[in-house]
């Protein structure tokens, strides 16, 4: 059996307590470069939201070529960095979802002439969840028609959030059009999801709202429960046969759990 002496442990003692005190300067390093990376990111944040406020001015003022105002942004030495693209896509999108007519149509050229699209390309390729939905957001947002086949491709995406994003996309850049595509979509009868895709399609023009006979047909209970709850939105007297019928059906105890 063997004994550990007294020099033995105090050695021991000494060879912890240096390795704690090693542990201990190393988390403490490792602090004080994030508050440092904090912090510099701070500064750069409140030196790029200037120059973002200057290009958005170029744009909205309709003073300058907007093909210019997109190369004069890819030159600008801050260009390479990041966060200064992240910056002035979110504020692009933020511009773009409050105006209509010219200016809108401006800062969308922006966003494609100055390779900000690509950079929601990559988010929506990406293996992360959070940055494939910002990449999928910021597609519907600048109303970017062309990529509707990648954000189409998401909407069996393992991860619900990403399904569910994509689908409230498809409809965004098509309405009605969009109907075949997510009609079978696995809504997982969630009440969440669902309230998102009726908020979404109740503020879509009349002319792009989905056909109500289509979705009182569907073969997917929650196309059903979105159409009926659109249906008793817009108070539509026309249906009430059909909604009748819907609701002593199978369809009738989802819907008691899926009440707004």
């Amino acid at each position: 059996m063997n004994i550990i002496t007294s020099e033995r442990f105090e050695e021991l003692m000494i060879i912890v307590i240096i390795i704690l005190l090693i542990a201990i300067l190393i988390v403490s390093i490792l602090y004080l470069l994030k508050i440092s990376s904090i912090i510099d990111e701070g500064k750069k944040n409140d030196i790029y939201e200037g120059i973002v406020d200057a290009y958005l001015n170029d744009i909205e003022t309709c003073t300058i070529k907007i093909e210019q105002v997109a190369i004069n942004f890819i030159e600008s030495p801050h260009f390479r960095d990041p966060l200064f693209r992240e910056l002035m896509t979110k504020e692009l999108i933020n511009t773009h979802h409050y105006l209509t007519g010219l200016i809108k149509n401006r800062l969308q050229t922006f966003y494609f002439s100055s390779g900000l699209v690509n950079d929601s390309y990559l988010k929506l390729k990406s293996n992360d969840w959070h940055l494939q939905c910002k990449g999928i957001n910021e597609f519907s947002e600048m109303d970017a028609i062309s990529y509707y086949d990648d954000i189409l491709s998401l909407r069996f995406n393992k991860n619900s959030q990403v399904r569910l994003q994509a689908v409230l996309s498809l409809i965004k850049l098509k309405g009605k059009n969009a109907y075949k595509d997510v009609s079978n979509f696995d809504y997982n009868v969630n009440r969440w999801a669902i309230a998102n895709v009726i908020e979404l399609i109740k503020d879509l023009p009349d002319n792009q709202i989905f056909d109500y006979n289509l979705m009182l047909n569907s073969n997917n209970d929650a196309v059903k429960i979105i159409g009926i709850s659109l249906i008793e939105h817009f108070k539509l007297k026309t249906y009430e046969d059909e909604l009748n019928t819907l609701k002593s059906d199978s369809v009738s105890s989802t819907m008691l759990k899926l009440q707004y």
